[in-house]
């Protein structure tokens, strides 16, 4: 019988997935909530429903004050993409642990279709939450539409995709 102990540099599975999960969860949500914000702050550019004799300088305008408010609720803001995105962020990064682990490295688009996959799950569950939940969720999550799944899919892309970059020269 063997009584060595492990080398220190011999991870379990379970450590590796655990490892990766972890980074999703830290990472994500923050990268998430930048992504929303900003699809936010140009859905809301770009669809400006205004009078025709409005010019370029106050759309510009608009865009600065908007730049300045994304810069303020990326800040503030940070805490409340841990409370909504740490969910998705985990379970992304479950899924990636786990394909990485029995497959090795994987590809840039499978890693888009299991963000995307999980932010569809999201966006569907968040749209049941809504007429589940109380007051302080119903009052967050009111007003949600076919934008905001569009945006809470490509954020939890997009965030998917920055923590599997950060997750990759982690041993698996």
């Amino acid at each position: 019988m063997n009584t060595d102990a492990p080398k220190a540099t011999t991870m379990s599975l379970v450590q590796r997935v655990a490892g990766i999960v972890l980074i999703f969860a830290l990472v994500g949500p923050p990268v998430g909530g930048l992504v929303l914000l900003i699809g936010r702050l140009i859905a809301a550019t770009l669809l400006r429903t205004t009078p025709a004799s409005e010019g370029w300088l106050e759309t510009a305008g608009a865009a600065l004050i908007g730049i300045f408010a994304l810069a303020f609720a990326a800040i503030a803001g940070a805490p409340y993409s841990y409370l909504y995105g740490i969910a998705p962020a985990a379970v992304a990064g479950l899924v990636i642990g786990i394909l990485r682990v029995k497959y090795g490295r994987l590809s840039p688009s499978l890693v888009l279709v299991v963000g995307g996959l999980t932010g569809a799950i999201y966006t569907v569950a968040l749209s049941r939450l809504v007429t589940v939940t109380s007051w302080p969720i119903n009052l967050l999550l009111s007003g949600f539409s076919t934008a905001d799944s569009v945006l809470y899919i490509l954020s939890c892309m997009l965030a998917t995709l920055a923590c599997w970059r950060f997750a990759r020269t982690f041993p698996a």
